[in-house]
């Protein structure tokens, strides 16, 4: 097995060709997202045309909140079962000739855990929040929700 340093060294890349990379990736990021942008714009110019640019910006705001409150939730709730696995973990496993993978593993990752935890919580809880936004028309109405005078017949509750 081979040792870090047995390893090849990397190269570094040259600030231009940094520079480059950063240009193209923030023109790419541009480029894919100006669909969605014409989208928000032409949304506010419509609403505010109409005079109920507090919808549009309510609508928006239940959208970030939602997917601010579930990304934060989720973020802690990965997290704290992240170090409770590595807290409860064996610190020392007998390795084997099948365990190179998670040995090279440990090795690469080293004293970088916390990051790498931290880092896997907030992915994961970005595609949760962002799952919840998209749910901000239940939440709207939830919040909304008003008295119809009419009951259901199976469950003898409001419809409303």
């Amino acid at each position: 097995m081979r040792t870090p340093n047995d390893m090849p060294q990397r190269r570094r890349i040259s600030r231009g060709r940094l520079a480059l990379i950063v240009t193209a990736a923030v023109v790419f990021v541009l480029f894919m997202s100006l669909r969605g942008l014409a989208g928000f714009w032409t949304d506010w110019m419509w609403f505010d045309s109409l005079g109920l640019s507090s919808v549009f910006t309510g609508v928006l705001g239940a959208k970030i909140a939602l997917g601010a409150i579930f990304t934060a939730a989720f973020f802690v709730m990965v997290l704290i079962n992240l170090v409770i696995a590595d807290r409860i973990g064996p610190k020392v496993r007998p390795t084997g000739p099948e365990d190179d993978l998670l040995e090279r593993y440990h090795e690469t990752i080293g004293r970088r855990t916390k990051t790498v935890r931290v880092v896997v919580s907030f992915v994961l809880a970005l595609f949760a929040g962002l799952g919840m936004s998209g749910d901000w028309n239940q939440w709207i109405l939830f919040r909304n929700g008003g008295s119809f005078g009419v009951n259901d017949q199976t469950f003898q509750t409001d419809v409303g």
